[in-house]
């Protein structure tokens, strides 16, 4: 009686997450469900494209890279998997630092940035934004793109595409690349496979477009933090990149943006000022001094409570009365510097919130450039590098993909290291996307200029297409919100993705790729919304696994990189940037990308690095490090 009563129990439950798919109880549990939604897909319709160039993403990088290929001649494609402008960071993105060459000094700006970057910048990357960035500028203003609101750009961009007669199609997940010759030593990639998603306005079809060349602009990504507008940037273009064979660096770095405390899903108000959002006014020019920076350390320092001076002040992120900590720290005197926090119990609330009333003064009141506000939320970025930090190694300057023919980068998918590992300055992100852009775009002109008609495996393309579909057909598994919750459960803790530990990350690791290894492989979704987020968190995962890789990697301190085991920079072995690639036996395989010996640091260890990590000084006494 006893087993019936128990197999009636199971039935009842089976039968209610059949008729609503996830409840609380489908999320909490690390079961199988059934997929209430399951169909068989091969009579999905399947859409053909043949163009010259391919840019994958809608925000700007993708429309200058679009403009740029489309005035070289080329016949132009542009998928994108939300809408142009309006998906991403996009509508949110609004700092633009400028610079003119005839009235602004290069050499102290790329100074100032390997300081405050702790030379992990690359300075042939800056030099190239600040050489291009006022024409870029010039041409956006052009178009009437200063005066609206970021969210309000759409038309101004569509209409841009439209004059250079792009093809667009929207609301498409790119999901593969396809390459012209998989075995090859350095394989050419010749178009892309994805997918739409939207059931009610047409049933979900494939979407198979192939170019002389292709060129990502598919943004960054995190782990859908709530606030910032993260949601949709899922890191799909360093995982298709690093699936097909190019180098991805810049992961052991973090984004620390923060969010509103009332309305922290509130995106497009500004998660800062917490007003709607619009352009600064007047954009960024010089950069120079103290209080044109926005630090980290100035972050931290100012947060704690520890603003000893007016240019401390200026520099800082939340302005001059402190609203607690950061991320999940205990607010009060910092051990020494950044993170500026002791590890310990949250000051209210869950990891993550900051504890205190509104900090005084903002832009305009005591001189900082940003402000925190009251019941301010920080991780909201959880998972997120650092702005043009992260992403594809171009080591040519042309955006190209070391390892990859015909494969293009820009804005936040390149690991240009432009402003280094801890983005100092603001301004850069939204303006070096155009710029970079504008830079892919041509280059790659140039490429598909010469490239030959691409030579097209329909049987590899068939086995794509089965793949994107094997969510929706399969029957029972687990549904891609229950392991997004399970992976955000893992590295949202404070003393796991921003204070980093030996032994906390490879545990971490452990449940990771658990979730990649045993749970993927099982995926559900019962419509076209739920398969793009099953896709999505199949590429957060093997991000994931690249940060807390490339996090182990680095055994010492620098920019937003802390190691409570190894609480300083060790500029003998570290100044280098960590690449990451797939090696034949698909492992990672991590190696070290040396800083020009030109671009380092000189001096005693003291003055090079005026900025503390907690224990650091204590580290250096006992490793005898000057």
């Amino acid at each position: 009686m006893t087993g019936n009563k128990e197999t009636g129990i199971n039935k009842t439950r089976r039968n209610l997450l059949k008729a609503t798919c996830y409840t609380a109880a489908a999320l909490a549990l690390p079961t199988a469900i059934i997929n209430v939604g399951s169909k068989s897909m091969k009579a999905a319709i399947k859409d053909r494209y043949e163009t010259d160039a391919l840019v994958i993403g809608g925000g700007f990088a993708g429309l200058f890279a679009a403009l740029r290929a489309s005035e070289a001649g080329l016949s132009v494609t542009l998928i994108d998997k939300g809408s142009v402008g309006r998906s991403g960071m996009s509508p949110w993105a609004e700092g633009i630092a400028g610079f003119d060459v005839d009235k602004h000094n290069m050499q102290s700006v790329l100074d100032e940035i390997s300081l405050d970057s702790e030379y992990l910048n690359d300075r042939d990357w800056m030099e190239l934004h600040l050489r291009n960035v006022s024409r870029v500028l010039d041409e956006f203003r052009s178009w009437g793109g200063m005066d609206v609101t970021p969210h309000n750009r759409t038309p101004i961009l569509l209409e841009q595409l439209k004059k250079a007669n792009v093809t667009l199609i929207e609301r498409t997940m790119v999901t593969s690349l396809i390459q012209e010759d998989e075995q090859a030593d350095e394989p050419r990639i010749v178009g892309a496979v994805g997918f739409t998603y939207d059931d009610s306005i047409n049933a979900s079809k494939a979407v198979v477009v192939t170019a002389k060349v292709v060129i990502s602009c598919m943004g960054a990504g995190g782990v859908r933090g709530p606030g910032f507008p993260m949601w949709g940037q899922t890191h799909d273009g360093d995982a298709l990149a690093y699936s097909a064979g190019a180098s991805i660096s810049g992961k052991e770095f973090h984004d620390l943006h923060p969010t509103q405390g009332p309305n922290p899903s509130l995106s497009y108000s500004d998660p800062m000022f917490g007003a709607k959002t619009g352009f600064l006014g007047d954009e960024f020019h010089g950069m120079g001094g103290s209080g044109g920076l926005m630090t980290l350390y100035g972050h931290f320092k100012a947060m704690s409570g520890e603003v000893n001076t007016e240019a401390d002040r200026k520099a800082s992120l939340p302005g001059s009365r402190p609203p607690g900590g950061p991320p999940g720290m205990i607010p009060g005197k910092p051990s020494g510097g950044p993170p500026g926090m002791k590890p310990g119990k949250p000051p209210g609330g869950a990891p993550g919130m900051m504890a205190g009333g509104p900090p005084g003064g903002g832009p305009g009141g005591d001189g900082s450039l940003l402000t925190a506000n009251p019941g301010g939320i920080g991780g909201s970025t959880l998972g997120l590098g650092c702005h043009k930090g992260e992403g594809l190694v171009s080591s040519d300057y042309t955006g190209a993909a070391d390892g990859l023919k015909g494969f293009y980068a820009a804005g936040d998918c390149l690991a240009s290291m432009m402003t280094g590992g801890i983005y100092p300055h603001p301004g850069y992100s939204l303006i070096g996307s155009a710029v970079q852009g504008d830079n892919a775009g041509r280059h790659a002109a140039t490429f598909a200029a010469t490239a030959t008609t691409p030579k097209i495996n329909e049987a590899a393309i068939n086995k794509m297409i089965e793949n994107i579909w094997a969510a929706r057909e399969r029957e029972e598994g687990y549904g891609p919100a229950w392991i997004t919750q399970v992976l955000q459960n893992t590295i949202m803790p404070y003393f796991v993705t921003y204070i980093k530990d030996e032994r906390r990350m490879k545990a971490t690791l452990g449940t990771i790729q658990y979730l990649r290894e045993h749970c993927v492989p099982r995926l559900i979704a019962k419509d076209g919304h739920e398969l793009r987020q099953a896709h999505e968190i199949e590429h957060m995962l093997l991000n994931q696994e690249m940060k807390f890789r490339a996090g182990l990697f680095r055994t010492e301190s620098r920019g937003s990189h802390y190691r409570e085991d190894y609480p300083a920079r060790n500029d003998q072995e570290w100044l280098c940037w960590i690449d990451i690639r797939k090696d034949k036996n698909d492992e990672m395989l991590l190696s070290k990308r040396p800083v020009p010996k030109s671009w380092h640091p000189v001096g005693p260890y003291l003055k090079r690095y005026k900025r503390r990590f907690p224990g650091e000084e204590e580290f250096l006494i006992k490793h005898s490090i000057t």
